[in-house]
């Protein structure tokens, strides 16, 4: 399921490029970036729900994802695009990634 999740995230660069905003090479590094951490957000939400036993703390945790790191700190420039979404988004993932492994880790090795 979480490979999927990743393959659905795809549409993003595929939109840019829909629209002329990015080159084919970086559909493909955008599709594969894309592929990869919302295939690792899928794996963490799955631990979450392992943790918890519900589906709240996932969907708690891809509403603050897509609030706080994608929509509230959208920033416009002079070219009118937030160049550093994508940073933000890859920063956010991967530190909530990790903290989400070690609680796991930590409560299994309990």
């Amino acid at each position: 399921m979480a490979f999927l999740f990743g393959i659905w995230h795809i549409v993003t660069p595929l939109h840019n490029f829909i629209d002329g905003d990015i080159n084919t090479a970086s559909v493909v590094a955008l599709g594969v970036g894309y592929i990869i951490l919302a295939g690792m957000m899928g794996i963490k939400w799955g631990l979450l729900y392992l943790m918890t036993g519900n589906l709240y703390a996932g969907m708690a945790d891809h509403f603050f994802n897509n609030c706080i790191a994608t929509n509230l700190l959208h920033v416009i420039t002079d070219t009118g695009t937030d160049d550093m979404m994508n940073v933000r988004v890859i920063i956010a993932q991967l530190l909530s990634f990790a903290v989400v492994i070690a609680v796991w880790l930590k409560r299994k090795s309990a």
